[in-house]
């Protein structure tokens, strides 16, 4: 459950942080992409191997 937890909130964070690079300051930083990557697969990790 920590994992989970922990996991969804990185998920919430990287998608507040892509919405300011895209929406504020119109600017794309290459280490927070790969950030948000690495987070984002993670996230589907975590859901792919819940179990049904």
């Amino acid at each position: 459950r920590f994992l989970l937890f922990t996991v969804w909130s990185m998920f919430a964070v990287t998608l507040w942080l892509l919405y300011t690079q895209a929406f504020i300051l119109h600017a794309f930083c290459r280490y927070c992409l790969f950030s948000a990557a690495m987070v984002f697969l993670l996230a589907g990790l975590i859901v792919a191997s819940r179990s049904p």
